[in-house]
């Protein structure tokens, strides 16, 4: 359900805001609001999937019943990392036609496929059994969000050519990896965008 809950608030946030210019509904405090319903949505409702996969790889440890909740904690640095960045986006002006950090929906649809992942793979799910893989996630996405680096963002790619041959490629492994191995698509996806961000950051800025 949470999984579910998640796609369908990507879609909407995707509509939200070409909605609001088409009927010309746009302004400060539906700004605000929108961020607000991506720190739930991208945010608290991810780290509420990493907290329980943290507490279900703890309760695989012999000492579990020893082990102060306190643990768990961590899960919610991602709303944290997230809301932060939001606020940060809101008051940046020069974040027109590119993103500082990876935006938040891609960070709550990438924790929303980890469920999907450990169903279908049963190599994998040994590896998400782990507490240490899921700091180790925590923190990865954390910064992600955070860091000051230009991130690509689909709005301003009609003045950026060169990127076309790139994003095809990041498509195509998409496609590929979806073919073969499902929803590992997801992750691969993401690594994809990175790794074309962080090749072509000059030709994102211009």
């Amino acid at each position: 359900l949470a999984i579910i809950a998640i796609i369908f608030a990507a879609l909407f946030d995707w509509l939200d805001g070409r909605i609001a210019r088409l009927i010309k509904g746009t302004s400060e405090v539906g700004k605000e609001l929108d961020s607000l319903a991506d720190v739930i949505s991208f945010g608290v409702a991810p780290a509420c999937i990493v907290f329980q996969f943290l507490r279900m790889s703890m309760a695989n440890d012999v000492n579990a019943f020893s082990h102060n909740s306190i643990v768990l904690a961590p899960a919610f640095l991602i709303p944290m990392a997230g809301a932060y960045r939001l606020a940060r986006f809101n008051l940046d002006q020069t974040q027109t036609t590119y993103f500082k950090g990876v935006p938040i929906p891609m960070i709550g649809i990438l924790t929303a496929s980890l469920p999907l992942i450990y169903w279908q793979s049963g190599a994998v799910a040994q590896i998400m059994l782990l507490p240490t893989f899921w700091y180790g996630y925590i923190i990865m996405v954390s910064y992600l969000m955070v860091m000051k680096t230009p991130m690509l963002a689909l709005k301003g790619l009609s003045n950026k050519r060169k990127l076309v041959i790139p994003l095809l490629l990041v498509a195509i492994e998409i496609a590929l990896t979806a073919f073969f191995y499902k929803w590992l698509a997801i992750p691969f996806g993401l690594m994809g965008y990175c790794l074309v961000s962080l090749l072509y950051k000059k030709t994102i800025i211009q």
